[in-house]
């Protein structure tokens, strides 16, 4: 008789438990009654990168002696978090950015991360498939899941020593930007 008197007292306790909320009942009034609730919203942390487009470089105009520079405006938005960081993986390259030769020679790259989109940017060194440490901390996301204005930039530049002594006729490397909400 004890044990089932202690197994009701605890499934009692727990009903009261279970329904336990921060409401507050409205009292019955003459002309007028009012009660509260609390409204509870969680946002799950989401990050998205975006408006991103192929990059075409050419030696056409190029300088002998400097290095060829592209840039690629992209954005990345989220919500739920305030900074993040950026990976950069080159598929062509095993320890290091590589384009790769329509006739198999291989040509290294440099790939820099900047947090704006100012040309003058020079943004942060990239290793292969490595988290970018900006020298500032984290970057801050500055869009929203929507994510329809570009807010970074993905600098790459081939050095000179590369493209001046390309055997090949094409090069070519896929880059891949993987974004990570902290």
């Amino acid at each position: 008789m004890k044990q089932r008197f202690q197994l009701l007292a605890a499934v009692a306790l727990a009903a009261v438990a279970f329904n336990a909320s921060a409401a507050n009942q409205g009292t019955v009034g003459t002309t007028a009654s009012s009660g509260d609730f609390l409204i509870n919203l969680t946002i799950s942390p989401a990050i998205v990168v975006g408006m991103l487009d192929d990059m075409d470089l050419s030696v056409d105009g190029a300088t002998p002696g400097t290095p060829i520079v592209g840039r690629e405006n992209i954005c990345v938005g989220g919500i739920g978090a305030t900074t993040y960081t950026v990976a950069l993986d080159s598929a062509n390259g095993s320890d290091g950015f590589t384009l790769l030769g329509n006739g198999g020679d291989t040509m290294p790259y440099k790939v820099n991360y900047a947090n704006d989109t100012d040309i003058a940017s020079t943004g942060d060194a990239a290793t292969d498939n490595t988290a970018i440490a900006p020298a500032g901390g984290d970057y801050t996301l500055n869009e929203t899941l929507a994510c329809d204005t570009e807010t970074s930039q993905v600098i790459v530049s081939v050095p000179h020593t590369s493209w001046e002594a390309a055997t090949d006729s094409s090069y070519t490397d896929t880059l891949t930007v993987t974004v990570t909400a902290l």
